[in-house]
């Protein structure tokens, strides 16, 4: 399955200067509880705003325009792509062989690449009840393909709550849809095996 975790303010805002623009331990603690042990999609401006540092106890992987500036940070827990084509063709290799859930993390560019593609299964957006200024934005119009899921919504605290909307055409990736990659589909051909 294909998530995507996202936390924005009043206004929408997700960030100013490649940084969270918030203080808030309680999603931070849910974001860690949700992904830990997940394989974690991110643009390389957010693995930058990490120090160039893997999330923990997850495997990270980066979309980029100059995979070969990240070299020397590659690892069995960390890859580097210059295409998202690419980098969904390793993602669910990975998925197939561990059955981990997929998190798409960030930023701005990464969350639109996805939802425009129409492979995202669940959002977890948590909002913040203050304003916020920022210079990033989560302010895609996705009511069309997704439903809230509002008995799975829950109070964090400190003015955050976590809304889940889930793709009215749960399912996620076909074949076409990751161009010269066919056997990327809903299910894997050789087995019949789901891979969501």
């Amino acid at each position: 399955m294909i998530k995507l975790i996202v936390a924005r303010s009043r206004n929408k805002a997700i960030g100013k200067d490649n940084k969270i623009i918030w203080k808030k331990p309680e999603d931070m603690n849910f974001f860690k509880s949700v992904t830990t042990c997940g394989i974690v999609v991110m643009g390389s401006k957010t693995f930058e705003s990490m120090n160039r540092k893997p999330l923990p106890n997850r495997i990270n992987i980066v979309i980029t325009s100059n995979p070969d500036k990240y070299l020397e940070h590659d690892s069995s827990s960390l890859f580097f792509f210059d295409n998202i084509d690419m980098a969904l063709f390793r993602m669910l290799e990975i998925q197939r062989e561990t059955t981990k859930d997929i998190y798409i993390i960030g930023g701005t560019t990464i969350y639109k690449e996805f939802l425009d593609r129409k492979i995202v299964d669940l959002i977890y957006l948590t909002e913040i009840d203050e304003y916020h200024e920022g210079d990033t934005f989560f302010d895609f119009d996705f009511d069309l393909d997704f439903v809230t899921y509002e008995n799975e919504n829950r109070e964090l605290g400190n003015n955050c709550i976590v809304k889940h909307y889930i793709s009215k055409k749960f399912g996620g990736i076909s074949e076409e849809k990751v161009e010269g990659y066919p056997l990327i589909t809903g299910y894997d051909k050789y087995s019949s095996k789901p891979i969501f």
